[in-house]
């Protein structure tokens, strides 16, 4: 569906059922960036390398050129000085001079319809010189490996220096407590494995998709499924030396995130083809491109040494994650990884060290939990190896080490509280062994745990507009788009509930960067937070202004007028009242705009310290031990929370959050050979579909301390970063072998199999 609409305003949304905007969903009214057709509009094909590392011989665009309906045909040599990124900017918005990744875009064409760019960019010539490629991160660091860059630290934003191994990206180290090697050193037992991850692409629905109209005379209006506009229209106004202001973004609904849509990815080039064109243009990706281009999770390489005493305490850990970066490092909005692991344990001397490297592969991004799935698969898969190489029940050795109300962690930091221990204690209680009967010998069952714990601080700056409407209903205005999590829902419950109101009375409407005046943007867990805390603030603001409206209205001191549930304003002396509706039939305008980035002193309460979240989670399955076939029963996923303000919002983050976990341990993977990724589509690229749901079970633990006036915990990346582990170490528990490396197939299993039992054979 298309709608040709020049400047389309974002719907108001103000469904009744749990999902305020569920009712434009349904009924198809809710724009997404593929829906806008502005008049005049030029369709976007690009020429993509089939070649992982490459020189560009020639590049020739003449019979492309020719096609009746191409407008510009462009290549790297026409923006040769541009580049872009989050933090570091070594992305051209077209390959210049060589390609670095099979995938990158070398040539693009701007057409009256997609079908004639697409005619057109196939008659695209390019000539290629195959160079030596490095694709793996380890590799990489070798001396005398292939240059993805020639001077990788002359870029804008850069984290490293000319005397760095040539392929590193990025070094992040945090170390606390005694000194590692020492520590180590003098460990009874010490403990030694390296486990791997793969890439895995977020799987949602939208493909990456804008449209750009670049005036001559400056502004330039971006309609794209970026998350964060605010910070968006500063990377570009970095890259093409374009005033901020004259940006003006429109971002409609979002279909899907997971982490996925916070970059730049193709805006800069239909914003450099629309300037040259003088048309508004707009690309959208195959889901074939998606697979190969856009920036998917890290593939990583861990190593994990471990001192343990003879009781089994941990006295020491040392962690080195090579994180393979791909062939651009502009993907993610910091130049490294947080160099944290095992945050939930008490370590009197840690060590944890995350790099990135380029290679030539498709770029990594952020992800859901970016990071913690790749440390936390590795971590706590050790620590239940090194439990059963003691003989300790791993749940045990667990709590033995696990932090305690009042301890910091193991890099120092302190919580509002630890409610470690506590969650452990309600996973174990509401454990239960699901294990079906009537199966072949050949099904072994096991379980296994995993614990993963995410701090919550303060909200981030974020920006509502509240007005009275003519009918006496309130519009929040908010630049927060809907990603699919309930975030509008969030701010709409705020809302009713700081006013007094019933939730109809409250509608949601989306407005683009040129009507508020910041949002941070949606990721980090933070827009639950963000968003509920500027919602209160804007009540109070709001609440505030009605009450000197009212008095107004009534002739009275405003200090006489009381605010009451039901949005009524009561003159204590007479008792007089004043409905909204009565306010807005006078025809007064009633709104105000708040800020949590203005005004701190009125944010509520911001405690010194972080929150802290646990999550525990125990995996059932089942391995039959001549297929190597692995049936998950179960996964119950035990959690620390606050205040929840939305309580089916709150499920469904936990719910799909699992259902993520599963996909990144036993199916996800973008298969990449030699630098290509052999996916090509969905049919190909194995997610969890709803029957995973079935064996998902929740407890939560309530009571929690949160953070800000409303008390909360963030949640969204939680639930799918310890589950990979946990199924590993049931795994482990069913059959005794040990799969370091993800996903894990039966395959994997089998191979592991009968390494065993090859071992055990004189």
């Amino acid at each position: 569906m298309t709608t040709s609409l020049a400047y389309p305003e974002a719907p108001r949304e103000r469904g009744s059922g749990v999902r305020v905007d569920g009712e434009l969903k349904v009924s198809g009214q809710l724009l997404y960036a593929d829906d806008l057709a502005l008049p005049g509009l030029l369709h976007v094909a690009v020429v993509r390398s089939p070649y992982p590392h490459a020189r560009i011989v020639s590049i020739h665009t003449e019979e492309a050129s020719k096609i009746l309906g191409v407008h510009l045909v462009l290549t790297g040599a026409d923006v040769a000085s541009i580049r872009f990124g989050r933090a570091v900017r070594d992305v051209p918005i077209l390959a210049v001079d060589k390609v670095r990744f099979a995938g990158e875009m070398v040539a693009a064409v701007a057409a009256e319809s997609h079908d004639i760019a697409e005619e057109a960019a196939a008659l695209v010539d390019v000539q290629y010189e195959p160079l030596e490629a490095v694709f793996d991160p380890l590799e990489a660091l070798n001396p005398a490996a292939p240059a993805v860059h020639a001077e990788p630290w002359s870029y804008v934003g850069a984290a490293r220096s000319p005397e760095d191994p040539v392929n590193l990206m990025g070094r992040a180290i945090s170390a606390f407590g005694t000194d590692i090697d020492a520590a180590l050193a003098a460990s009874p037992r010490v403990f030694e494995h390296t486990f791997r991850t793969q890439a895995q692409h977020h799987g949602y629905l939208e493909p990456h998709s804008c449209t750009v109209a670049a005036d001559p005379d400056g502004p330039v209006n971006i309609w794209s499924c970026n998350k964060s506009p605010y910070r968006l229209r500063e990377q570009l106004s970095a890259a093409f030396g374009i005033a901020v202001e004259h940006f003006t973004l429109h971002t409609p609904a979002i279909g899907g995130d997971f982490g996925g849509k916070g970059s730049p990815m193709d805006i800069p080039l239909c914003l450099e083809l629309s300037r040259r064109s003088g048309r508004p243009v707009r690309m959208t990706m195959r889901y074939a491109e998606e697979l190969m281009g856009a920036a998917p999770r890290h593939a990583s390489v861990t190593r994990v040494r471990l001192g343990v005493s003879r009781a089994g305490r941990l006295r020491a850990m040392d962690v080195h994650a090579i994180f393979n970066g791909g062939a651009y490092g502009a993907f993610r909005p910091s130049v490294n990884f947080g160099a944290r692991a095992a945050t939930s344990y008490n370590i009197p001397a840690i060590r944890v060290v995350a790099e990135r490297i380029y290679t030539n592969q498709v770029p990594g991004g952020n992800a859901r939990a970016p990071g913690a799935p790749q440390f936390t698969f590795a971590v706590e898969s050790m620590l239940d190896l090194v439990a059963r190489e003691m003989g300790i029940d791993p749940v045990t050795f667990r709590r033995n080490n696990l932090l305690r109300d009042g301890e910091a962690s193991p890099f120092g930091d302190h919580w509002l509280e630890v409610r470690a221990a506590e969650t452990l204690d309600l996973a174990e209680a509401a454990y239960r062994p699901v294990f079906p009967t009537g199966l072949p010998p050949t099904i072994r069952f096991g379980h296994g745990m995993a614990i993963y714990d995410r701090a919550t601080h303060a909200a981030q700056r974020t920006s509502i507009r509240l007005r009275l409407q003519a009918d006496g209903s309130i519009e929040a205005q908010v630049p927060v788009m809907e990603t699919g999590t309930g975030s509008h829902t969030v701010i709409r419950r705020v809302v009713a509930q700081g006013l007094g109101l019933p939730l109809d009375h409250v509608v949601i409407r989306y407005v683009g960067t040129a009507h508020l005046p910041y949002d941070s943007g949606v990721g980090g867990s933070r827009v639950t937070i963000s968003a509920s805390e500027v919602a209160h603030l804007g009540v109070h603001e709001f609440r505030t202004a009605l009450l000197g409206e009212m008095a107004q209205i009534l002739g009275v001191p405003v200090h006489q007028v009381e605010w009451r549930a039901g949005g009524i304003g009561v003159d204590t002396a007479s008792g007089r009242t004043l409905d909204l509706s009565a306010v807005a039939a006078r025809g007064a305008l009633v709104e105000t705009v708040s800020d949590t980035g203005v005004g701190h002193e009125v944010r509520g309460s911001e405690p010194a310290e972080a929150a802290s979240s646990f999550c525990v989670q125990i995996a059932q399955v089942g391995v039959d031990v001549e297929t190597g076939q692995v049936f998950l029963y179960e996964i119950l996923s035990a959690h620390d929370v606050a205040e929840i303000l939305e309580p089916v919002s709150h499920r469904s983050q936990i719910e799909g959050g699992v259902v993520m976990g599963i996909g990144y341990a036993l199916r996800e993977d973008l298969g990449i050979e030699e630098g290509r990724v052999a996916t090509a589509h969905l049919g190909d690229y194995k997610m969890s579909n709803i029957a995973d749901t079935t064996g998902i079970r929740v407890e939560l633990l309530r009571g929690g301390k949160g953070v800000g006036a409303l008390n909360v915990k963030g949640i969204g990346e939680l639930p799918n970063v310890p589950t990979a582990a946990a199924i590993a170490n049931a795994i482990a528990d069913a059959v005794g072998v040990r799969i370091d490396t993800l996903p894990i197939t039966a395959e994997k299993v089998l191979r592991a199999l009968a390494a065993t039992e090859q071992a055990a054979t004189p």
